[in-house]
């Protein structure tokens, strides 16, 4: 029982890295529910923070549409192509490497 209280105190960047999932090819697999404040922590990132709170939150905002599979952008230099959808939600996302500028 204490480990479960203990774990669910703990559990910030635990829980997130249940949301992120690297790929071999350097970029990773997020969950559109993951928090971009703790992503920007956990990874080392800098995605934008804006008034949205999830990554499907600053991806909805910035494209200001509902995307579908296979729909790419750039969040704050980050590539980001939309995986998985479901309604109006996105599930999942492929992150890559920041781009630098003038590549």
């Amino acid at each position: 029982i204490l480990g479960e209280i203990i774990g669910e105190f703990s559990g910030g960047s635990a829980s997130l890295m249940a949301d992120v999932h690297p790929q071999s090819d350097g970029s990773c697999l997020v969950a559109g529910s993951a928090s971009v404040r703790e992503l920007n922590r956990t990874m080392g990132w800098d995605l934008p923070v804006t008034e949205a709170k999830t990554l499907n939150g600053a991806i909805l905002e910035h494209l200001e549409d509902i995307p579908t599979p296979a729909t790419s952008l750039l969040l704050g230099g980050y590539p980001v192509e939309i995986v998985q959808t479901q309604g109006n939600v996105v599930k999942v996302a492929r992150i890559g490497a920041k781009l630098k500028r003038g590549a």
